[in-house]
């Protein structure tokens, strides 16, 4: 699927009602901002410039000549907007890039950038004075914005679910000639002229041995004008949307067979088994075959991010319906398009929000983020006991810690209340809550004592035996350990390396389907949390290579080696 970075209408015509306002008359918000964006929307230059999105809530449409965007309470009239008129329930993006861009049609740029150390935002009335709309104000100061994180006012609601199309609605479809590669996309767009084409209820495709019939819409088995002919075909239907701003969630379903490329209002949403959109032609072939078995059961994708593509009205999903090749036997393009749209919205409190939703309703927000825990001591060597204290900068929030490897969250693990006394080898892994906010991540750190290394033993309640063989290996080599002419160069040998610390869960390594007991399969991976450092040769406490922390997967290496009867032991 292609990256969310595009360039965006200057207006989305997308509308909801707001049961907490009333509708008696305009009322303007700033309902969204982003004041950080580093790979989200593309303005027509190809930047990704932050933006500030106008909603008109109201039940009388409004002309935004004469009114003003600022990020300066000393100087409110900064930047007007030009003559434009903004419908009821109607949004309007306008880019905060500093271009100053407030051209008839074209994208509104104003002259100023917001600052993501949280500044001032205000919506100004035609008298220069009056302020409507506004953030960061002396009574309510913004909180530092995150990178691709937007900030504005809460908007929920009831929400229900509806299909918009699905098997038996009623579309356009063709089998494509050489004559039709002028069109290059064309045929996806809403406008495209589809007056020609065959009419045909979805799904579509043919079948020699009957298996997909019963999936054929109404004129949708095309028999032999598709069979043979081309690998290929275009799939166009139409569906209606009247408040296209409610929809909060949006999948596509596909039964294909054996591949696809789809798109929205002309714009490529979603692909399987299909060339690069750019080489995608008349009579592309799929790049991989999808079976029978598969293709007769729904694959779900996410189109959350691809929302803000629906308009009011009519909206077309197009499909690229690829067959792997001329000589197969059947073929099936079965689309099926649902969303989640929100009733009786309301407005809440300001916040951070978990997804950008430019043009189109906010859902919950929460209040800020936690910061991460900090840990007094750092990772690294240790030979004497020592007092391990957990803080976070956030007032009011909980630390959760664990020292069984697992990662903590706000209903699991312990709660710190006091310093953790370290003597001996530990992993401790902490996080930090509180309600209404977005929890910090979880922070892990080792602290390892070479006396515990070399004596290790198998932990209580570990498994005694892993997959086939009869005894499980937590140990180290006791000739080694015990030998008065290897032990001391041991210890010292731990030290002169880099230490890399892996930790997860007992049942990631040591369960049934753990990676040291069901050692060939090769398509397991534990979740861990990874550590690199390289501890100082004689003082404690300190490491000449500070090294990094990263939660990451981890699998068996190896081949013969993966067999039990081979090595006790896997890397």
């Amino acid at each position: 699927m292609p990256p969310f970075r595009r360039s965006i209408p200057v207006i989305w015509l997308l509308t909801f009602g707001l049961l907490m306002i009333s509708q008696a008359s305009a009322r303007l918000y700033i309902s969204e901002f982003l004041a950080d964006n580093s790979d989200g929307l593309l303005d027509s230059d190809g930047d990704p410039s932050d933006w500030i999105e106008v909603f008109n809530s109201g039940s009388q449409a409004v002309d935004l000549g004469g009114y003003y965007l600022t990020d300066n309470p000393s100087f409110l009239t900064k930047w007007p907007f030009p003559s434009l008129r903004l419908e009821p329930r109607q949004f309007l993006l306008v880019f905060a890039s500093g271009k100053d861009r407030r051209g008839a049609g074209g994208e509104l740029h104003t002259n100023f950038k917001l600052d993501e150390q949280g500044e001032y935002l205000g919506l100004i009335s035609p008298d220069g004075v009056s302020v409507i709309a506004d953030f960061g104000g002396p009574n309510a100061p913004l909180p530092r914005q995150r990178e691709n994180v937007s900030y504005g006012l809460m908007q929920s609601g009831t929400s229900t679910s509806l299909t918009l199309l699905s098997q038996n609605t009623q579309a356009t479809v063709r089998i494509p000639t050489a004559a039709d590669s002028a069109l290059g996309t064309s045929w996806t767009e809403l406008l495209f002229d589809d007056s020609g084409w065959i009419d045909a209820a979805i799904g579509v495709g043919y079948d020699e041995d009957n298996t997909y019939v019963p999936e054929f819409g109404a004129g949708g088995n095309l028999g032999e004008e598709l069979n043979g002919v081309n690998t290929s075909l275009y799939l166009r239907i139409p569906f209606q949307l009247t408040e296209a701003s409610s929809v909060s969630e949006l999948s596509l379903r596909m039964k294909y067979d054996d591949g696809f490329a789809a798109y929205l209002n002309g714009e490529l949403i979603e692909s399987a088994n299909s060339p690069a959109e750019g080489d995608l032609s008349y009579d592309s072939e799929a790049t991989s075959n999808h079976s029978d078995s598969e293709a007769l059961v729904y694959q779900s994708f996410d189109l959350n991010n691809r929302i803000q593509l629906l308009r009011n009205g009519t909206n077309i999903l197009a499909i690229h319906g690829l067959n792997d090749g001329l000589n197969s036997s059947d073929m099936l393009i079965s689309p099926e398009l649902n969303s989640v749209q929100i009733t009786n919205p309301a407005t809440g409190a300001p916040g951070f929000f978990s997804s950008l939703t430019p043009g189109a309703q906010n859902g919950e927000s929460f209040a800020g983020f936690v910061e991460d825990p900090a840990f007094s001591v750092d990772r690294g060597f240790f030979t004497d006991q020592f007092q391990l204290q957990l803080s976070t900068v956030t007032d009011g929030a909980e630390i959760r810690y664990t020292i069984d490897g697992s990662p903590p969250s706000p209903n699991r693990g312990l709660i710190y209340s006091e310093p953790i006394s370290i003597a001996g080898t530990q992993v401790v892994r902490a996080m930090a809550h509180k309600a209404d906010f977005q929890s910090s991540k979880v922070v892990t750190r080792t602290y390892i004592f070479p006396d515990d290394v070399a004596s290790q033993t198998r932990p209580s309640g570990y498994p005694t035996s892993w997959g086939g063989e009869p005894r499980a290996d937590y140990d180290m080599d006791t000739q080694i350990t015990r030998s008065r002419q290897y032990s001391a160069r041991l210890q010292r040998g731990l030290r002169d390396i880099p230490t890399l610390s892996v930790t997860g869960e007992e049942d990631a390594f040591f369960g049934p389907n753990g990676i040291y007991v069901d050692t060939q399969n090769r398509s397991i991976e534990a979740s861990v949390s990874a550590e690199y450092f390289h501890p100082d040769p004689t003082n404690d406490g300190v490491n000449i290579e500070g090294g990094f922390q990263i939660d990451c997967g981890c699998k068996l290496q190896g081949g013969a080696s993966r067999n039990p009867g081979s090595s006790i032991k896997h890397s």
